[in-house]
């Protein structure tokens, strides 16, 4: 009986671990897109998909972002840089 207690509490930890990791790099990413972002880095993007709160965060960070090639000037002006586009 005690045997399967321990069993049981052991498999329950190691749950709480693969689900723990499983849950903690998408905010940690979008944290590190914001931190880059505050410091001047416009061309960070959070890259995430999903329909959760945690996917639509991430991708209302990336939208609310200037297109690629847009840097903060040392001032803290918005510099843009040549971005080519296709025509239509």
């Amino acid at each position: 009986m005690l045997i399967a207690l321990v069993a049981g509490v052991l498999l329950a930890a190691g749950l709480v671990i693969v689900i723990a990791r499983s849950i903690v790099p998408p905010p940690r990413r979008v944290r590190d897109v914001l931190d880059a972002v505050a410091a001047g880095d416009l061309t960070r993007s959070a890259d995430m998909r999903g329909r959760d709160e945690l996917g639509a965060m991430a991708n209302n960070c990336t939208r609310s972002l200037p297109p690629t090639g847009t840097d903060l000037a040392p001032g803290g002006a918005v510099a843009l840089l040549p971005v080519r586009r296709e025509p239509a």
